[in-house]
């Protein structure tokens, strides 16, 4: 019986120990590189997960995703992607259209936001429910940490 007992706590310490290293890595940016958390050169995602680097598109990397939702993820950011308008349609060879580039300036922000939403909707539908908690506990997590910013009485980001 001591045995067994001994066993199972090596057995729950490494499982313990397995999931903590690789939430640390995760956290590094060491994992699922060229996913949805890899912003580096050579990224499929590269630019656009910088840009909504604010919103839920980077946690879900700490999500256990299966390989099937990671497709369907890549699809979807893809697919949005061609759904923005080239910021360089109001050029020709000839000539700059002018009305064209301002209409273009101040409906980009809007357009967007409409199409980050489109894009959220569509990803969280193909989130568990467990998931989707999981979400949740993470993006409150985040949300603390915004709120209370670099406490300079402890160690900020690694450094003293």
């Amino acid at each position: 019986m001591k045995l067994k007992t001994t066993i199972l706590g090596a057995l729950a310490l490494s499982a313990m120990l397995a999931t903590s290293m690789n939430a640390q890595m995760q956290e590094k940016g060491m994992g699922q590189k060229g996913m949805l958390c890899d912003t580096q050169k050579g990224s499929k995602m590269q630019g656009y997960v910088s840009q909504g680097s604010c919103g839920i598109m980077p946690l879900l990397h700490k999500l256990n995703l299966s390989d099937e939702q990671r497709q369907s993820i890549q699809t979807i950011m893809q697919e949005t992607m061609k759904k923005k308008e080239s910021k360089y349609s109001a050029f020709s060879e000839d000539e700059f259209d002018k009305s064209k580039y301002i209409k273009q300036m101040k409906n980009a922000p809007e357009e967007r936001i409409k199409l980050q939403a489109d894009m959220i909707e569509k990803v969280y539908t193909l989130l568990t429910p467990k998931q989707k908690s999981q979400l949740r506990v993470l993006m409150d997590l985040k949300e603390e940490k915004m709120k209370q910013g670099c406490n300079f009485d402890q160690n900020c980001n690694g450094r003293r």
